[in-house]
């Protein structure tokens, strides 16, 4: 039987997709079809693309989003995407996603109609920038007609896309809602905390539908926009898989 996997959206906490890889490798595992969202899409297509998992985590640490942008005023956002698009296009520039190597979903935000939508066709890297473009901070990326922003605001769990199909499902969530001390929150970190709870309740639906569901529950420690914590964050994606061997093997090689 083949196997999909989801790849949530949680900014800098996205390189934890890269670790979880690495480890289903060493287990011998075959991706055959992915759904990412936000940075679950970023490292989703690099490896539908071919890239291995160290030139994935090389690549993406370059996109660090704060160092590339510019501000503007008086726009629907602040900061323009034009830089990522460059640093995105250096290496997957006018691949669609018919060229890709295991097939790939992407989910965004139908942000003039509040609608989730699921991309499969097309222009692989404005597929991912408007995943990826968060309102007020991003303009909305202008795709097939649509106007489009973060897919994580509606669904940032996009398992839709590989159920009702002869596939087991891998689910990646790197946003795990543990205990925090509100007192010492600034307000950036409030503001994160009360998405992350937001969303949770729709994101505990579906890992019902997945086979396995990894959640690294150290990842509670950083935060969307801790990029320069990149290597740490790979590296409790992959101890916290390898932890979950058996479980995996169990569920998804001998099931």
């Amino acid at each position: 039987m083949e196997i999909g996997l989801v790849l949530s959206g949680g900014g800098a906490r996205g390189f934890a997709h890269a670790g979880v890889i690495k480890a289903l490798q060493e287990f011998g595992i075959t991706i055959n079809e992915i759904s990412g969202v936000s940075a679950g899409s970023v490292i989703g297509a690099y490896y539908a693309a071919g890239f291995s998992i160290d030139e994935i985590i090389s690549v993406t640490k370059r996109l660090e989003l704060f160092r590339v942008i510019d501000v503007r005023l008086l726009r629907p956002g602040l900061f323009r995407l034009n830089s990522i698009r460059k640093g995105l296009n250096t290496h997957l520039k006018g691949i669609s996603f018919d060229q890709l190597n295991i097939p790939l979903t992407v989910t965004a935000t139908d942000f003039e109609n509040g609608l989730s939508c699921f991309i499969n066709s097309g222009n692989v890297v404005e597929a991912i920038l408007a995943s990826s473009a968060i309102p007020a901070l991003f303009d909305p990326v202008a795709y097939e007609g649509r106007k489009l922003v973060d897919g994580g605001l509606l669904n940032n769990f996009p398992v839709e896309p590989l159920q009702n199909k002869k596939i087991k499902i891998i689910g990646v969530h790197v946003n795990p809602v543990g205990k925090v001390d509100v007192s010492r929150l600034k307000i950036p970190s409030v503001i994160e905390r009360s998405l992350n709870l937001a969303i949770s309740n729709e994101v505990k639906a579906r890992k019902n539908e997945c086979n396995v569901f990894i959640e690294p529950p150290e990842l509670s420690d950083f935060g969307v926009f801790d990029f320069d914590d990149a290597d740490q964050i790979v590296s409790i994606g992959y101890q916290h898989t390898m932890k979950m061997k058996n479980e995996i093997e169990h569920k998804i090689l001998e099931g």
